[in-house]
């Protein structure tokens, strides 16, 4: 229409930029980098001025090992790191054997130094022993391990674990006796794609068992608070034990067979 003036609306580049990120609360970046893997949480110092050294206090640290490279770049990296308190600390090796066992315990090191409570580790190809380093590790909350089995030379001493998730492990009994000898308030237990002959589960602060086991030649459950069972073989178990589970709510057993 003749005479209506029309509203210019400036092009995006003209627009002004606002960095809503910068202004967010430190704890809510923090929890942000928590989703991210270290290498990307490192590469925000490249954003401006104000994030050069931000990443040096993040308490979450997610290491993803490529199968060339950074391995160096990574220490010196952890030893700019300025945070008191490392909430998690996982490293997944699955693609890489670059690393020194010295490396990993460096690394190990520098997490319980800072009372980590939250670990995990996952190892390639190759089985691995749980460091010994990690074995002393008082502050632990959450363990995961993958393809890493007990020495029989090694001490468990987790006065604070709660939560132990084992992946793709040889266990015997030597090892699993290790576990309820130094995991005295451990809740959660989840052992997935394991190979065990006799495996006898005893523990009275259990509540949640999972088990889903490649082979189990025998399986022995005691534990008079567990509340949520979970069970499943692919092939036969020929000796299976419930013993003092009065408190049991919930079971399932899948692909299960005895002979």
């Amino acid at each position: 229409m003749a005479g209506k003036r029309r509203r210019l609306i400036p092009p995006p580049e003209a627009a002004e930029e606002v960095d809503h990120i910068s202004h967010l609360p430190d704890a809510i970046i923090h929890h942000i980098f928590s989703f991210l893997p270290f290498k990307d949480v490192v590469k925000t110092s490249l954003l401006c001025k104000q994030w050069r050294f931000f990443w040096t206090s993040t308490p979450y640290i997610d290491i993803s090992l490529p199968s060339k490279g950074v391995v160096p770049s990574i220490s010196r990296a952890l030893n700019l790191c300025t945070a008191t308190k490392i909430e998690k600390f996982h490293v997944d090796a699955t693609m890489s054997d670059l690393y020194t066992n010295t490396e990993l315990d460096q690394w190990l090191r520098f997490a319980m130094a800072r009372k980590v409570e939250d670990v995990s580790l996952a190892f390639g190809h190759c089985y691995h022993f749980v460091p010994r380093i990690l074995c002393k590790c008082k502050s632990l909350v959450s363990l995961r391990v993958s393809r890493c089995c007990f020495s029989r030379e090694i001490t468990i001493r987790w006065p604070a674990l709660k939560k132990l998730c084992l992946e793709e492990n040889f266990m015997d009994e030597d090892g699993i006796m290790k576990i309820w000898s130094g995991c005295r308030v451990l809740e959660s237990l989840t052992l997935r794609y394991i190979i065990a002959r006799n495996l006898r589960i005893e523990s009275t602060s259990l509540r949640e068992l999972v088990i889903d086991g490649l082979y189990i030649s025998s399986l022995d459950i005691s534990a008079p608070n567990l509340l949520s069972l979970g069970f499943s073989s692919r092939l036969v178990v020929k000796d299976f034990r419930l013993n003092g589970v009065s408190s049991l709510a919930a079971a399932t057993c899948l692909t299960f067979l005895t002979s």
